[in-house]
């Protein structure tokens, strides 16, 4: 298994977070970082990384190691946020 297949496992499907990736693979610090942008939206990604390089790097991992539907993050209306502000029981 590669370094990053093996990262974004941990990070997204076992739920590590960042920095205890960072602490357990101090060595792979570039690559967990590059990991870290992937859950982040496309446009967002555009708007907000300034390096090229490092931009057409994580789109490239985004299509190469696609994160499974149930990793992706869930649309939820406006209405559903406010109700769960409102009754955090439902």
């Amino acid at each position: 298994m590669g370094v990053y297949k093996e990262l974004i496992d941990m990070k997204f499907g076992r739920g590590v977070p960042t920095f205890k990736l960072l602490k357990k693979f101090p060595q792979h610090k570039k690559k967990i970082h590059e990991v870290a942008l992937m859950g982040i939206q496309e446009r967002t990604l555009k708007k907000t990384v300034a390096d090229k390089r490092l931009l057409k790097k994580i789109l490239a991992l985004k299509k190469k190691y696609p994160l499974p539907k149930r990793l992706r993050p869930k649309k939820t209306s406006p209405l559903e946020k406010i109700g769960k502000v409102l009754c955090p029981w439902l």
